[in-house]
């Protein structure tokens, strides 16, 4: 008796265990998930859930600066999405971004309710949510390059990458361009002759 209320325990506790995984779960790369930072102090019960999937300050100020921006220069022809927009990926899974720009003739009369697989010209990420060192022992590679090659491929045609510590920022363009990473005060198109300069842009809204 006393076994199977143990075999039972251990049911339920490993039942709870995958729901709080799935919750867990940021993005996913195919069949396999991908976790916010911090999420074994959430499993260890060292940390509440919603301790970790806020965003921070300075991440939603530059999101919210950078998309004003480009809503004053790109005009009506183009959808910004932010608030971790999902993006269905071609081969499964799917990935949040921060801001993402479509035009609006690629997208059909009726919008997608829920994740979209229309691959949006431009994706603008701001620092990240994801653990980076359990991506990197569970795939082999950093985040931010498997992110942005998986995104290439899916046929985005320029990923931003703004890193907030340190100050960088990191442009790959579609067919095999260099990758330019670069400082803050480094002047980068962005999309169809938009061009913007982080520092500049921090120093405008100070």
């Amino acid at each position: 008796m006393k076994t199977a209320n143990l075999k039972r325990k251990a049911e339920r506790n490993n039942t709870e265990r995958r729901k709080l995984l799935k919750l867990l779960t940021y993005e996913r790369r195919g069949k396999r998930p991908i976790y916010y930072r911090d999420y074994k102090r959430v499993l260890s019960g060292e940390l509440p859930l919603e301790a970790i999937m806020g965003s921070g300050f300075l991440q939603g100020i530059w999101v919210q600066l950078i998309a004003a921006y480009l809503w004053q220069h790109l005009g009506r022809d183009y959808f910004i999405a932010t608030n971790e927009v999902g993006f269905k990926l071609p081969q499964g899974g799917w990935y949040n971004l921060d801001i993402a720009i479509w035009r609006k003739k690629d997208i059909k009369k009726t919008l997608p309710k829920g994740y979209i697989d229309i691959p949006p010209k431009v994706v603008i990420e701001v620092d990240t949510k994801v653990d980076l060192e359990d991506f990197e022992k569970r795939f082999g590679q950093s985040y931010i390059n498997a992110k942005t090659e998986d995104l290439l491929k899916a046929g985005v045609e320029r990923v931003i990458w703004v890193q907030t510590d340190p100050k960088k920022v990191l442009v790959a363009a579609k067919d095999n361009q260099p990758w330019v990473v670069a400082n803050w005060d480094y002047p980068f198109e962005v999309f169809e002759g938009v061009v913007l300069n982080l520092e500049g842009l921090l120093a405008q809204n100070l």
